[in-house]
């Protein structure tokens, strides 16, 4: 697992820092942006065990870079900790409440727990290889039937691919606009041929497109009566 981790911090221009017992620190290396990653891999540990081993993994950390002078006073303002627990099934029932404590601790830094199987973790693997990772992670999260491919049984890498998206902030969706306009539009175009068109300009105004940076929304423009007949034209002609 770490092979990959590390491939994709240094895809997104993080150096590794520090090193030791399953225990990293990334610094970012892009130009005016202070930000640091320290990630710890363990397996399944109550909330009580994981805070003590996280809080002498880091002072043992702090204490050794400041010895090899490489601590930064920025260090503890930027730093965000990403936690890979592995669990057995019979721990899973736990992972919520633990999630919960884990993330909402009043620990200055903040925390992201992603949990897998050693089950997940193998099926991720006989799919990705190390070399090809992130190009086909990047291809294969954008296949919009790979979620119902994986709630039917037919893929079984979906669900760890899913969490390194949602638990590591660098890990980003890489969002195309032309994407979000074709399924607005598919959606607009099966309503207008059941909705009369009295109920249009109501139906448009509420219509939302969800996505992971913005909720479009067309009230929230104060557009009237015949922008919005202007846009539904405009929008149901794009090809």
């Amino acid at each position: 697992m770490i092979e990959i981790i590390n491939k994709i911090f240094n895809e997104k221009k993080y150096e590794k820092i520090y090193e030791k017992d399953e225990f990293y620190l990334y610094e970012c290396r892009e130009e005016m942006k202070t930000d640091f990653y320290l990630l710890y891999f363990l397996n399944y540990a109550s909330e009580l065990e994981i805070e003590k081993m996280l809080i002498e993994k880091y002072s043992e950390m702090i204490y050794e870079i400041k010895k090899e002078k490489k601590y930064k006073e920025t260090i503890d303002k930027n730093l965000s900790l990403v936690l890979f627990l592995k669990i057995s099934k019979k721990n899973q029932e736990d992972i919520k409440k633990l999630t919960y404590e884990i993330e909402e601790s009043k620990m200055y830094f903040k925390r992201y727990l992603l949990n897998y199987t050693e089950d997940e973790e193998k099926k991720f693997f006989d799919f990705f290889s190390v070399k090809d990772t992130i190009e086909k992670m990047k291809i294969e999260i954008k296949k919009t039937d790979n979620f119902e491919k994986f709630k039917n049984g037919e893929i079984s890498f979906y669900n760890l691919l899913i969490k390194l998206y949602i638990k590591i902030p660098i890990l980003e969706y890489e969002f195309k606009e032309s994407d979000l306009l074709e399924d607005f539009h598919s959606e607009l175009n099966n309503e207008l041929k059941t909705l009369e068109d009295e109920n249009l300009i109501n139906y448009i105004k509420e219509i939302k497109i969800d996505t992971k940076f913005d909720i479009i929304n067309f009230s929230k423009y104060n557009l009237t009566e015949d922008e919005v007949k202007t846009e539904i034209l405009r929008l149901s002609e794009v090809k």
